[in-house]
């Protein structure tokens, strides 16, 4: 697969999906955006329309995200914060894991984030089961602060 810089303009966030039952065109713009649209066009559905619906379709979503949040705050990547300039933050995070022999369960967390001079991330995480949420989160908060307090004395 190439990087997204390498890719044709014509093909970006846009990516050829073949299951067994599924085969079509998936735009998918926000990977690292503060708006994530998915949406799949079905090669059964639209026939040999189904790139040209899907670029229609990215090209809509992508003005629309352009016009709502502006170019500054479309991509998150490494997005200085607008009170301090530091990158990083405080993240809520929530996903599926499964265990060997179990079924599928829940980690819901608060990410405390920041970035070292030299690129590096640095993240602490607060579980939500085992402190509640208002409790990790204020915890993450914390964490955030003494991580940007000892980064600044190494400086």
């Amino acid at each position: 697969m190439t990087a997204f810089d390498e890719r044709p303009r014509a093909m970006r966030y846009i990516s050829r999906y073949e299951r067994k039952y599924l085969i079509g065109w998936r735009v998918d713009i926000g990977q690292r955006m503060e708006k994530h649209v998915s949406k799949f066009f079905s090669d059964m559905k639209y026939g040999d329309q189904a790139l040209k619906k899907a670029q229609r379709f990215r090209n809509k979503m992508l003005w629309s995200l352009f016009q709502s949040t502006g170019i500054r705050r479309l991509c998150k990547g490494r997005q200085l914060h607008e009170k301090h300039g530091l990158p990083g933050g405080v993240f809520y995070r929530r996903y599926r894991c499964k265990k060997v022999g179990q079924g599928w369960y829940w980690i819901e967390q608060f990410l405390a984030t920041i970035y070292t001079p030299d690129g590096k991330r640095i993240n602490r995480a607060f579980s939500v089961k085992k402190y509640g949420y208002a409790k990790a989160k204020r915890m993450a908060l914390e964490c955030r602060k003494q991580l940007l307090a000892e980064k600044q004395q190494q400086q």
